[in-house]
């Protein structure tokens, strides 16, 4: 009984060893993640702050760390020397447009290439993965002469229809529509996560055969055969 009970002292000591050990690196984890955030925010943290505050008090060392008073005066300063409000009219505009010609042209590049066989599409498919690798900076002078000759300069145009349908948004589009199977005879996605009711009831395995089910390997005792191995020959 003593060594027994040795035994268990060790273990249980062992145990608490190791749940200590997991709080605390889940505590420096969550320290650590803590940490970038508050390195991620403080940009934008400070942006608010300088907005409140003139500019001879922004440019001092140190610099402030929390809110002003002079939003107001900033705002009119910044109202009377650029036209604010139609600008950020404009910037809604075209980043609601080119958000929805993103999401209409790579959702069907990605469908098609997902759930469609035809002719060509391991080329095409691997020309989009191509167009990946090349930087995009390799095309800001063909580009800008062919919206030249569109005759697309300073429309806003020019800004998402070049981008609508991007190599990479097509990529992850097929990607995502992989993950899906699609029924030989429909016309929609089942995706193998959300199995349909009906699904669950249809048997599967050896039900499916009119057999009984297999007991599993824990079911098994030692020197018994399995049904599945001691059903009748047809």
């Amino acid at each position: 009984m003593s060594e027994s009970s040795a035994e268990g002292h060790g273990m249980n000591q062992a145990i608490e060893r190791v749940s200590t050990a997991g709080r605390l690196g889940q505590g420096a984890a969550w320290a650590l993640v803590g940490v970038g955030a508050l390195l991620m925010l403080a940009p934008f943290y400070l942006m608010f702050v300088f907005a409140t505050h003139p500019r001879a008090e922004i440019l001092q060392l140190p610099p402030p760390l929390f809110f002003g008073d002079a939003f107001l005066a900033n705002l009119d300063g910044l109202t009377r020397r650029i036209p604010f409000w139609s600008s950020l009219g404009w910037s809604l505009y075209v980043a609601v447009i080119s958000s929805l010609l993103t999401l209409l042209f790579c959702s069907m590049g990605g469908y098609a290439f997902a759930m469609f066989e035809f002719a060509g599409k391991r080329w095409l498919f691997g020309l989009v993965i191509g167009v990946m690798l090349v930087p995009p900076f390799l095309g800001m002078i063909s580009g800008f002469l062919v919206i030249d000759a569109l005759g697309w300069i300073d429309e806003p145009r020019a800004l998402y229809l070049p981008g609508a349908a991007s190599a990479f948004g097509i990529f992850l589009r097929r990607q995502g529509s992989t993950a899906c199977d699609r029924p030989p005879d429909r016309h929609r996605l089942r995706c193998r996560q959300r199995a349909r009711p009906r699904d669950s009831a249809r048997p599967h395995g050896d039900q499916a055969e009119g057999l009984p089910p297999d007991p599993g390997p824990r079911s098994r005792q030692p020197g018994r055969q399995p049904d599945a191995d001691r059903r009748p020959a047809p």
